[in-house]
């Protein structure tokens, strides 16, 4: 019995904060400064500007569930019409009635796939990887190209795209560099073994 007392003055306070939620919001369009609602209504100037913000929120979502709920009866009545001509081998209505059922799914959000722990662990590794990849890049980068500017040789195992050098002298840029020996002299620290 103390549960269901509990909830009940939880709904109550709920219900209230959403009404001077509401009130603030009204306030506000009415033409009062955040200041003069916040006095109005006990809200801090901070707590005001939340307030309208959740309501504006809860509004948009109210007319958001409307507009999805009357999109949803206008695809089952279209759904229902060329229905039965779909599976009576009609294949312009099967066509149609097969668009329907996708457009629905797009609403529902039935199409996305839930990202399991498979698919989050291969997406933090190719994270890594790229991260891996670019500090290559970097390193690459700061230790094998200048050196080969100096030398006026062309870096080894670049990518084809020239970046200009202060001299104005043209040398490769190391982005999207693939592992080489020469890479691999670098990673381990011996850029002048290139």
């Amino acid at each position: 019995m103390t549960a269901e007392v509990n909830t009940g003055n939880a709904t109550r306070t709920r219900e209230q904060g959403r009404q001077r939620q509401a009130e603030a919001l009204r306030l506000y369009h009415a033409g009062l400064t955040m200041r003069e609602v916040a006095a109005r209504l006990g809200y801090s100037l901070s707590g005001v500007h939340k307030a309208i913000h959740r309501e504006q929120r809860a509004q948009l979502r109210e007319v958001g569930d409307r507009v999805l709920e009357l999109e949803l009866e206008r695809l089952d009545r279209l759904q229902l019409r060329h229905f039965a001509a779909a599976v009576n081998g009609d294949t312009r209505a099967a066509d149609m009635v097969l668009r329907i059922m996708a457009r629905r799914a797009r609403y529902l959000g039935l199409d996305k796939h839930p990202q399991t722990d498979a698919t989050r662990a291969a997406t933090d590794l190719l994270g890594t990887l790229a991260a891996q990849i670019a500090a290559v890049r970097d390193t690459y980068s700061a230790a094998v190209v200048p050196q080969a500017v100096e030398r006026g040789t062309e870096a080894p195992a670049c990518h084809a795209r020239p970046v200009e050098t202060r001299s104005g002298r043209t040398a490769p840029d190391a982005r999207g560099a693939v592992m080489t020996g020469s890479l691999q002299n670098v990673v381990k620290g011996r850029p002048d073994a290139v």
